[in-house]
């Protein structure tokens, strides 16, 4: 049984699933977005299908037509949730 999104079938040329560095840059793009970070979060989205047609990953428009519609509830609830949110605390 395989629980969680699929991230495609081994890239041969990397030894890793074919959405695995696409998801990976994603997600740190992501992360740096409250920071002003240059590039807006619909940039982000098209970077995550720019690298995942790099691999001939076949569900790619599938996943970023669900990053497109759901990136930024997660976002956004990912960023209410938290308590600390990098501010300086003392040990």
């Amino acid at each position: 049984m395989t629980i969680g999104i699929p991230d495609g079938i081994v890239d041969a040329t990397t030894g890793r699933p074919k959405a695995y560095r696409a998801s990976l840059v994603h997600d740190a793009i992501y992360q740096f977005l409250p920071d002003d970070l240059a590039m807006s979060r619909a940039q982000a989205d098209r970077c995550f299908l720019a690298l995942m047609n790099e691999t001939g990953f076949h569900l790619r428009h599938i996943y970023y037509f669900a990053i497109r519609t759901l990136g930024g509830m997660v976002r956004l609830g990912i960023r209410q949730s938290r308590e600390h949110q990098g501010s300086q605390v003392e040990l």
